[in-house]
């Protein structure tokens, strides 16, 4: 099954896209009510000029692909239980559409559930339906003879949970924000290399991928993994030179001499290049900053954005071949979440701090008392 990222714009008439923060807790069920329409059909109708409703939600589903219309971490109006209810406000919203193969549908949507669960580390308990937020008698798919098609649905989600628990497969977005920190970053790469041949600090690099990542909304903790995989741990030593600030081998294409690809003037706007490449995979959003990625067009010509959500979808699109690619990013990232590095306990620090303080102040009246028993002797 294909997963597309196609956000609607932040400006969708009707508030559709309101923009509101979520942290979700439950996921929520819904079937579509249409018989003749794909996910595609209902993502695009969201951005229709015909249609005056501020209904919206996140993920649409048929037979062939899943389309994501809305970010999971930001509210979008669906459950019927208020500006406030915690449906619209706490929970994920899938639609089921009623169009095509509906039993290949309902496989498709039990897949796509059990992987949230999963990256989440939710129970089944999460999982929802309409009907349970407003009473509304949805997702009408499931309601016969009492809803036996729902218990059914869960009993399949929940085995498809525990397959991919047993299998322990790793399905890393690229968007959202970086788990790793700067000084865990730079701590595991001086561990393997500690000259790097870049042009600047180990410091700045690391903060680059930072900074930039946070800008788009992409983990730059990912990217910075994807460009220790690609230039060696910045040894290079193929196509791109350390000299081109080329951190993830943008352009450099199976059979180039040296130095054909892409070369960008400072070293962050080589990182910028990069993390924009891996949001052109991962959605079909624009990126915020100017476009310095110089085949970022070729993704739109190819229609190749938003086909990579996740790290392992980059196999045979960034890298080709590209059989583990992806894997072997998420190797590399892990090991950057082991590193250990020294956390202060600022609250422990305030109080020892405080005490410290204390004692002094107890001192330094000591030291008056007896510097005013020796100016009365003085005076004698």
């Amino acid at each position: 099954m294909n997963y597309k990222i196609q956000h609607i714009p932040k400006d969708t008439p009707y508030n559709r896209r309101p923009g509101l923060e979520m942290q979700a807790e439950y996921i929520t069920i819904h079937s579509t009510a249409n018989p003749r329409s794909t996910a595609q059909n209902e993502r695009d109708w969201l951005v229709n000029k015909n249609n005056h409703r501020t209904a919206s939600w996140h993920i649409a589903i048929d037979e062939k692909e899943a389309v994501e219309a809305i970010p999971l971490n930001e509210v979008a109006w669906h459950a019927g239980d208020g500006n406030n209810g915690t449906g619209n406000r706490k929970s994920i919203a899938i639609e089921i559409c009623e169009s095509g193969d509906r039993a290949k549908t309902v496989v498709n949507a039990t897949k796509l559930v059990a992987q949230l669960l999963y990256e989440k580390g939710w129970g089944i308990d999460r999982v929802k339906r309409h009907y349970d937020w407003n009473g509304k008698i949805c997702p009408r798919i499931f309601a016969k003879n009492n809803w036996e098609n729902w218990r059914g649905f869960l009993i399949d989600v929940e085995r498809e949970l525990e397959a991919l628990k047993k299998n322990k497969q790793e399905k890393i977005r690229i968007l959202g924000k970086a788990q790793a920190t700067a000084e865990q970053m730079k701590k595991y790469l001086l561990s393997i290399n500690p000259n790097p041949k870049i042009n600047c600090t180990v410091d700045e690099l690391v903060s680059y991928y930072l900074e930039e990542g946070e800008i788009e909304g992409v983990r730059g903790d990912i990217a910075f993994a994807q460009s220790l995989k690609e230039t060696g741990f910045f040894r290079f030593g193929g196509i791109v030179q350390p000299k081109q600030n080329n951190f993830a081998g943008i352009g450099a294409l199976n059979n180039n001499g040296k130095g054909q690809c892409a070369t960008f003037p400072t070293p962050r706007i080589g990182v910028r290049a990069q993390i924009q490449h891996l949001k052109g995979y991962a959605t079909t959003e624009k990126p915020v900053q100017e476009i310095v990625d110089p085949r970022y067009q070729i993704l739109i010509d190819k229609g190749l954005l938003g086909t990579a959500p996740y790290v392992t979808d980059l196999n045979g699109k960034w890298a080709w071949p590209g059989k583990g690619y992806g894997e072997g990013i998420l190797k590399i990232l892990n090991k950057i979440l082991a590193v250990k590095v020294e956390t202060v306990d600022y609250k422990k620090l305030y109080f020892s701090v405080r005490e410290e303080n204390k004692a002094l102040r107890t001192k330094v009246e000591e030291l008056r008392d007896r510097l005013s028993q020796i100016k009365k002797i003085a005076e004698v």
